[in-house]
């Protein structure tokens, strides 16, 4: 019966130790997506996506060539483009800069911004 005893605490370890690696293996998975997401050339091709699907599905020509966003939540936008159907612009932003108010909002589909400048 005390060998029994004996094995709870070492069987408790080896469980706590594969837990906590596990935590760990997590933890650097979520960093490493941080960091690929802080990467301005990731955040403009992801922006390049949604503007290709914006485009698609209202049959605009929306063109933005570069996104930056940081985790405090400011935007900027640059070089952003809009045409008509003739391909003229019709407006062109050298830089539009933001911050938005509140990221659960954006999840159900009411984007506030605080303030907005544009170039």
């Amino acid at each position: 019966m005390t060998e029994t005893k004996q094995q709870n605490p070492s069987i408790i370890k080896h469980y706590a130790k594969k837990v906590l690696r596990f935590l760990g293996y997590i933890a650097l998975f979520f960093l490493f997506i941080s960091l690929v997401l802080s990467i301005s050339f990731v955040q403009t091709t992801i922006g390049n996506y949604v503007t290709k699907s914006v485009n698609e599905d209202f049959n605009t020509n929306i063109v933005i060539n570069k996104v930056d966003l940081s985790w405090l939540g400011r935007v900027q936008l640059k070089n952003i483009e809009i045409r008509d159907h003739h391909q003229d612009t019709l407006i062109f932003v050298k830089n539009l800069s933001t911050s938005l108010v509140s990221a659960k909002r954006i999840l159900e589909n009411e984007v506030k911004l605080k303030r907005v400048s544009l170039e």
